[in-house]
């Protein structure tokens, strides 16, 4: 009996030295491989301040083109009164065009085209109508455009009921005085000259008033949404950014996590002593994955293809682009695998680069509305080339050229370099 509490007495003492000492363990671990360290760091780090600069809202004004034909003063007054937009006025009968053609070119982010006849409108109390251009063919300006053009003109939408309002009120009191007036001018029957002349008043100010457009008084100016591309709808448009992504973390997960496996297997060993070679070692998972890049677009093709989407597909130029994507992103892994020390490691820097890139596609909000540095980080990452590239096999057409892929060349240099040190 004494033996056996003993017993227990030992092991209630040893289980807070054993979870003590795994604690230790962990911490000792965790400051012995500085990578963990390092990126377990990095990552809550880039996505926080991504996240900060999106909820700041645009970093810059936003770059809107005005084609105002009906030119007034009440024009300007509503367009001057918009904030957080760097406004530029277009002229001429093309202007609508013109409009349209540097919104492609990416010049401007919205386009603004006030019509003959808008001043006027607001002057009957009849609603007018403001139409935004944008380019529908990124998903995240689409979601952008109607809120804050609703929102920067909200003020003045305000201004004008108010205005109504008051005008009503005060024309319904001319409007009873007249008829006042006029009854009492009947009363005494000394002529019917002044009767019929503050009747034809009173007739007048309570036509106007009986012609009073209702959708003026909750909503005095509307704003249409005009996409320059009328013939996407956002299942087109969504797929580009999509599978860069999903491809950027799928190839780098993959491919740098089998080239940690190659390691441990000694299979570099056995490439050097063999008649083999490092470079076909790498083209052979070029291939492969390039394979892989295939089956991923096809699946994501078919996907949008089932809920209507509809493309106008250029082979060329999808064979040059699936190309381009996966070259890079396989180069990239293979880079990355190298250059961990385990998988863990591996995975968590394929989530470090594709996460923040994320949000980086444009897919939530403008590229154009980050700070510079946030752009030239994009940039940088090849990965808006890659969308880009999408765009053009799947909705635009265009040139890819052959240029670009100096870029994976460049890529495969790098990763023999750091596999011969291996």
């Amino acid at each position: 009996m004494i033996g056996k509490s003993a017993r227990i007495l030992k092991k209630m003492y040893i289980m807070p030295q054993s979870f003590i000492g795994f604690l230790t363990r962990e911490y000792k671990l965790l400051f012995r491989k500085k990578k963990y360290l390092y990126l377990s760091m990095a990552l809550p780090v880039i996505l926080g301040l991504i996240y900060i600069f999106m909820l700041g809202g645009s970093a810059t004004s936003i770059p809107v083109i005005v084609c105002d034909y009906d030119n007034t003063s009440a024009t300007r007054n509503i367009l001057g009164s918009i904030g957080d937009f760097d406004i530029v006025y277009g002229s001429g009968d093309n202007c609508t065009y013109e409009l349209q053609e540097s919104l492609r070119r990416r010049e401007f982010l919205f386009g603004i085209v006030i019509g003959k006849g808008f001043t006027e409108r607001l002057d009957n109390l009849q609603q007018a109508n403001i139409d935004v251009y944008y380019d529908n063919s990124e998903p995240s300006v689409s979601s952008l455009v109607e809120w804050k053009f609703d929102l920067a003109l909200q003020p003045f939408k305000n201004a004008l009921v108010y205005a109504v309002g008051s005008e009503i009120k005060q024309q319904s009191g001319d409007a009873k005085e007249k008829t006042g007036i006029a009854l009492e001018v009947a009363e005494h029957v000394g002529g019917f000259s002044n009767l019929k002349i503050k009747l034809s008043e009173v007739d007048e100010e309570l036509g106007r008033m009986e012609n009073i457009d209702p959708a003026y008084l909750s909503n005095p100016v509307s704003v249409g949404k005009k996409g320059i591309y009328e013939e996407f709808s956002i299942k087109e448009v969504g797929i580009a950014p999509l599978f860069a992504v999903l491809n950027l973390f799928l190839i780098l997960m993959l491919c740098s996590t089998g080239v940690i496996y190659d390691r441990k297997t000694q299979l570099f060993a056995r490439i050097r002593v063999s008649n083999s070679s490092f470079a076909t070692y790498i083209l052979s998972k070029a291939v492969f994955f390039s394979f892989v890049s295939v089956v991923q677009f096809a699946v994501l093709f078919l996907l949008f293809s089932v809920f209507g989407a509809g493309y106008d597909l250029s082979l060329v130029l999808l064979v040059k682009a699936l190309l381009f994507i996966s070259l890079v992103n396989t180069f990239a892994g293979i880079i990355i695998g190298l250059l961990s020390d385990s998988e863990g490691v591996a995975v968590l820097i394929s989530l470090i680069i594709t996460l923040p890139l994320l949000f980086l596609s444009g897919m939530f909000y403008p590229v154009d509305l980050m700070p510079f540095l946030v752009r030239m980080i994009s940039d940088v990452m090849l990965l808006n080339t890659e969308i880009l590239m999408m765009k053009q096999a799947l909705l635009f057409g265009g040139v890819i050229a052959m240029d670009y892929f100096i870029i994976p060349a460049l890529m495969f240099v790098i990763s023999l370099y750091f596999i011969g040190k291996k």
